[in-house]
């Protein structure tokens, strides 16, 4: 392992290590989600699992649906998990090998203050190339940080995306 590649996970597993004792708490003083982007060769798919701040996705749910949401707390309706569908499907986009790609929501999942979100984009059989933009978030809060971490065949990225930066280029060999 380069010093380089060594120092890129260091920060990583920093940044989760903030992200997992600020998710132990119900107030927070920064705005962070993390993505995992995964390539499964075997279902031939990407799959990606967000994890995000009940209170903050909310907050910004409830502004892009103009009306109180409830993801991830007991009075969680079907309409809740629609407008998080379809707010995740205008957020999150992706692109493998240039061409856009379908992310199909699979479901949620909760953890203490935090919901895990899980999608998929079928039909991939090897993605030299994947261009993400993820923008979860950020019209609620300016210093929202979307942080990505891809590994595709063994092939780690770990990529901040936040206001200004909203998109990453990922080239795999």
């Amino acid at each position: 392992m380069t010093t380089k590649s060594l120092m890129k996970t260091l920060r990583f597993i920093g940044m989760f290590a903030i992200f997992a004792l600020a998710s132990a708490f119900s107030a927070h003083k920064f705005y962070m989600s993390i993505y995992q982007l995964r390539f499964n060769a075997d279902k031939s798919r990407l799959e990606i699992t967000g994890r995000i701040f009940i209170d903050d996705l909310n907050e910004c749910l409830s502004k892009y649906a103009k009306t109180a949401t409830h993801v991830g707390e007991p009075q969680q309706s079907k309409d809740d998990v629609a407008y998080l569908q379809r707010y995740m499907a205008e957020q999150l986009k992706i692109k493998v090998n240039g061409k856009p790609a379908t992310l199909t929501f699979v479901s949620t999942e909760i953890e203490e203050t935090v919901v895990i979100c899980y999608f998929r984009v079928d039909g991939v059989k090897h993605p030299r190339q994947i261009d993400v933009s993820n923008t979860a978030l950020m019209a609620c809060h300016s210093e929202q940080q979307n942080i990505l971490q891809a590994d595709v065949s063994g092939e780690k990225k770990n990529i901040v995306l936040k206001e200004g930066e909203t998109s990453a280029h990922l080239v795999f060999p």
